[in-house]
């Protein structure tokens, strides 16, 4: 049964990128949502504070009703979940779990977001119902939640993975922008890989999974896997900045222990949604082209 236009949905985790697209793409559909931040100050009538890192006694699901919740809150710095392994599993695995457990028993269908990160990126395009071998601890966190999740009730839970979602302002490639700009060299890595979509790509997919209430795993990324370095050579050319400036080095210069070959995903379930993957060149094109 599709998403009712009266019934609210809910974003767990709204001021985060993704969070804070889909907030503005509901609004702009003028669909009833309610929102959540661990920002106090962010607090309003429409936003309630929900911190997965505090005890579950605290979340305000009593006073927020809703047919769809789409779980976006997570620690995604995989620093960060390398480091503190115990603190962001506590989040990004049992709460997370537990709070789907809450919301699922209350009639909620959950759409939970997931990483191409529980492969090991041996294999280009890699099925949905691949097994899962994560490499890294945020990727090991996300698969263990996956497997929680779609435990609970197969038929109210959806998995939407996805590959590297960039906006125009995604910070590395605008550093190097500004900085061919200013004829200073860059040293984009030549080993280490991306298949990205946009913003508003991912944006879109997430919403008609929601819409559609498609249970199971959904997986967005490009057709195809660029370098880092081909990427700066593409923004160069569209951008008609001094490609004899970028000089590619390997990621391990940079202690990067873990560069998987492939990050693509099989995205025939995007049919469903009435969408399709696109090439990675488009997307750096698309989102960066406006800059001219």
């Amino acid at each position: 049964m599709a998403l009712q236009p009266s019934r609210p949905l809910l974003i767990v985790g709204s001021s985060g990128t993704i969070g804070r697209s889909l907030a503005d793409w509901f609004t702009g559909q003028n669909h009833p949502v309610w929102l959540t931040t661990r920002d106090a100050s962010a607090v309003d009538p429409q936003t309630r504070w929900l911190d997965l890192a505090q005890p579950a006694s605290t979340w305000p699901l009593a006073d927020l009703p809703c047919q769809v919740a789409v779980l976006c809150a997570a620690v995604t710095s995989q620093k960060a979940c390398q480091e503190d392994y115990a603190t962001t599993y506590a989040i990004n695995v049992t709460a997370t779990v537990e709070l789907a457990k809450r919301l699922v028993e209350a009639g909620t269908f959950v759409v939970f977001l997931s990483t191409n990160l529980v492969f090991d990126g041996s294999v280009p395009l890699v099925p949905a119902d691949h097994p899962v071998n994560p490499q890294t601890a945020y990727g090991q966190q996300k698969a263990e939640a996956e497997q929680a999740l779609l435990a609970l009730a197969p038929d109210s839970v959806a998995i939407v993975r996805l590959a590297k979602v960039l906006d125009q302002g995604f910070p590395l490639f605008q550093s190097w922008i500004n900085s061919l700009r200013a004829h200073t060299p860059i040293h984009p890595f030549a080993d280490l890989y991306l298949a990205p979509i946009s913003l508003p790509f991912a944006t879109a997919v997430v919403a008609r999974v929601a819409q559609q209430r498609l249970s199971g795993i959904i997986q967005a990324s490009a057709k195809d896997d660029l370098s880092y370095a081909e990427v700066a050579y593409r923004l160069a050319e569209k951008l008609h900045l001094d490609a004899s400036l970028i000089h590619p080095v390997s990621c391990q210069t940079a202690g990067v222990t873990y560069a998987p070959r492939h990050t693509t995903l099989a995205t025939d379930r995007l049919q469903e949604l009435g969408m399709h993957p696109p090439d990675a060149g488009q997307v750096i094109d698309q989102l960066w082209m406006p800059a001219l």
